[in-house]
């Protein structure tokens, strides 16, 4: 079992996203990382870093280095994915 960090997911780099609809998509995007990746948890952070995704874990740098590249193609088009079912529309 791994650690997953992702990192910048703060509400100023959400674009128009009010902190709630944020919250939503990362509670969405937890769910979905969590149903793709059985047996590995996720951590977010807001902070930015030079890596989106870090891995900690007791496998080999080679296993977890896999991991943070499948986990930061998964997350690259998650935006476009997510249905935003729990926005109020106007």
């Amino acid at each position: 079992m791994a650690t997953v960090h992702i990192y910048g997911l703060s509400y100023s780099n959400m674009g128009d996203c009010t902190e709630q609809d944020a919250d939503g998509y990362i509670d969405w995007l937890r769910a979905e990382l969590i149903a793709a990746f059985p047996g590995h948890s996720f951590d977010f952070h807001t902070e930015n870093s030079l890596k989106t995704v870090r891995v900690s874990s007791q496998n080999s740098i080679d296993e977890d280095d896999h991991l943070a590249t499948c986990v930061a193609e998964f997350c690259q088009d998650a935006w476009n994915r997510c249905p935003w079912t729990w926005v109020e529309m106007n």
